[in-house]
């Protein structure tokens, strides 16, 4: 039992997710970015120190293994879960405030036309979902990007909100990986150990040649 619980202890500590945010990064060559975390704790800071291009696509994207290194220089190994885009917007009168978004789908491409797509907020309030229901097209580039207007709809509300699209930024939800601590694995290769010796111990008396005795 106490096997067990050490190492699920190791494991319980690789079951975050996080979702961070850069505008500054080379899918193709994303060492030594820079990430923004939006969520469980927004604005922390994130150096990504590594990548294993694990599906062999030659880009950062879902199913990669990352590490980051945190504020405090501490460096963790992480599965990327997909890659995507998040909108920021500020809200317009009567609402106050801001927050992001990422697409139903993850995606690297924003829809050209947004009206009915549906998206899933990351902050303020982290897994509401919203539709939105209508676009104008402010810099007059014909497709959905920053400076532009839409409203949308919180589900389960009738009430529309108006909002300006600020900054567009490329997004990884990444998973933290199981870290078995170092005593536990120093108790299963002892147990390891232990049930070898057991076991050709056990081997050794089934072969061994039965003798009558008179």
């Amino acid at each position: 039992m106490l096997m067990w619980s050490l190492l699920f202890a190791g494991v319980a500590r690789g079951q975050t997710t996080f979702y961070l945010d850069t505008t500054t990064v080379s899918l193709t060559d994303p060492v030594s970015s820079s990430w923004h975390e939006l969520y469980p704790v927004y604005s922390r800071m994130y150096h990504m120190s590594s990548w294993i291009d694990t599906n062999g696509d030659g880009k950062l994207s879902a199913s990669d293994q990352v590490d980051l290194k945190d504020e405090a220089g501490v460096i963790r190994w992480y599965h990327v879960d997909a890659v995507t885009t998040t909108i920021f917007w500020t809200f317009k009168a009567p609402d106050t405030g801001d927050g992001a978004v990422e697409p139903e789908t993850p995606t690297l491409q924003l829809p050209t036309n947004p009206v009915d797509s549906r998206w899933h907020q990351i902050f303020p309030v982290f897994s509401r979902w919203f539709t939105i229901t209508s676009w104008q097209d402010s810099n007059g580039d014909g497709r959905f990007s920053p400076s532009d207007q839409f409203d949308f709809k919180y589900d389960g509300e009738t009430t529309i909100r108006w909002a300006h699209l600020d900054r567009v930024s490329t997004d990884i939800i990444v998973t933290e990986k199981p870290i078995v601590p170092e005593f536990a694995l120093a108790t299963l290769m002892q147990i390891a150990l232990i049930a070898a010796i057991a076991y050709l111990g056990f081997k050794k008396l089934a072969i061994k040649p039965f003798k009558h005795t008179n």
